[in-house]
C-alpha cells in the first residue's frame, strides 16, 4: 500500500511541475520515482516521462522511452492470465503509448511510421475512439478528407461525445464557428493543464 501511494505522490509531483512548465524538474522527479516504484507504476511513469520529453521537444529521447515502455509491457504481459486487472492496465498503457507515438510521428510528417503505430494501437483495442480519431488525423494530414471524415465518424459512433472528433468533424464540415468555440475552450483549459491528466 505504501508503494502505491508513493508512486501516486511522485506522479502528482511531476504533474504539478509540468503544469508550472518546469519540464526538466518533472523529468528529474520521474527519474527518481522509477527507482522506487513497482512494475505497473514504472510503466505509467515511463509514459509520463515520454510525454514530458515530447513537451520539451526531445522526440528522439521520447521514442527511446516509448521503446523501453513497450518492451517492458510485452515482457510483463507474457506472465499474466488473460483477464487480470494488471494485464488490462498494461494493455491500456500500451494503447496510449502507440497512439502517443503515432501523434509524434505525424507531427514530424512520418506518415508510414504513424500508420504502423495506429495499426498496433488498433490491434490492442480496435474499438477505441482515440484510435479512430488518430486514423482520421493521419488521413487529414495527407489531405485524404473523405477517409478522414469516415474515421472521425467511426470514432463518434463508438463514443458520441468524443470531443476531438467532434471538433475535427465540425472543421471539416465547415462548421467553423462551432469548431472555433470548441477550440478556444480547449485551448484555455490546456494552457494551465499538466502534460498528462491527474487521473
Amino acid at each position: 500500500m505504501t508503494a502505491g501511494s508513493s508512486a501516486r505522490g511522485w506522479k502528482l509531483l511531476a504533474l504539478i511541475a509540468s503544469a508550472e512548465q518546469r519540464l526538466k524538474d518533472a523529468e528529474a522527479i520521474i527519474d527518481l520515482a522509477l527507482d522506487e516504484t513497482g512494475n505497473i507504476d514504472q510503466l505509467e511513469l515511463l509514459r509520463l516521462k515520454a510525454v514530458i520529453q515530447i513537451a520539451q521537444e526531445q522526440p528522439k529521447q521520447a521514442i527511446e522511452t516509448y521503446r523501453i515502455l513497450l518492451a517492458l509491457i510485452q515482457g510483463l504481459s507474457e506472465h499474466h492470465d488473460e483477464n487480470t486487472s494488471k494485464l488490462q492496465a498494461e494493455r491500456a498503457l500500451e494503447l496510449e503509448a502507440w497512439l502517443d507515438l503515432a501523434a509524434l510521428y505525424s507531427d514530424h510528417e512520418l506518415w508510414l511510421d504513424s500508420d504502423i503505430c495506429i495499426k498496433k494501437a488498433k490491434a490492442t483495442k480496435f474499438y477505441s475512439p482515440r484510435c479512430w480519431h488518430a486514423t482520421g488525423r493521419l488521413f487529414e494530414a495527407q489531405e485524404q478528407h473523405k477517409e478522414a471524415i469516415i474515421a472521425f465518424s467511426v470514432s463518434l459512433s463508438i463514443e458520441p461525445d468524443y470531443v476531438p472528433s467532434i471538433i475535427s468533424t465540425a472543421e471539416m464540415e465547415g462548421l467553423v464557428q462551432q469548431a472555433a468555440d470548441s477550440f478556444q475552450a480547449a485551448h484555455e483549459l490546456k494552457v494551465s493543464a499538466p502534460v498528462q491528466s491527474f487521473h
